[in-house]
């Protein structure tokens, strides 16, 4: 049953990868789109990041053709623990969730671009939640997703 967590991931990387494209075309780029794609990318460069600290490779869950951080380490084992997807997830949301509570704490000067932040980091757990919960059956508990409100990101 654990291969429901790198399916899960196996969905999500494909979604943020599509939003963060669609965001770097947006034609009316302000601070807001500006704070959204600065989310987009830094999530995916976390999975990125996680992914090699537990030794999970790259290629497995798609995010191999993100290069910046993948030089710096050496050779991944081939040999895949199903539960690494499981501990993949549960980091990513642990990392975000800490991000967007920083962020709402933080004074900033340029409020549309940390609105724009928070709406990503929002939309980026709701995404997981949905993905989760409809398409792979894990409870949300288990990956520290039961509770994302849109008031705590706002």
């Amino acid at each position: 049953m654990e291969i429901k967590y790198q399916g899960f991931l196996e969905d999500l990387i494909p979604i943020l990868k599509e939003e963060t494209k669609r965001l770097k075309n947006d034609k009316e780029k302000g601070d807001y789109t500006a704070g959204q794609l600065h989310e987009y990318c830094h999530t995916l460069l976390l999975l990125q990041q996680l992914s090699i600290e537990i030794n999970l490779p790259l290629s497995s869950i798609g995010l191999a053709d993100i290069s910046e951080l993948s030089h710096k380490y050496g050779e991944i084992p081939s040999t895949i623990k199903p539960a690494a997807f499981k501990k993949l997830i549960q980091k990513l949301v642990k990392a975000l969730k800490h991000k967007a509570a920083n962020l709402k704490q933080k004074k900033t000067n340029n409020e549309a671009f940390q609105q724009g932040q928070l709406q990503a980091l929002y939309t980026i757990l709701s995404i997981m939640q949905e993905q989760a919960e409809l398409s792979f059956d894990i409870e949300l508990k288990e990956i520290g997703l039961e509770q994302v409100e849109l008031s705590d990101y706002m």
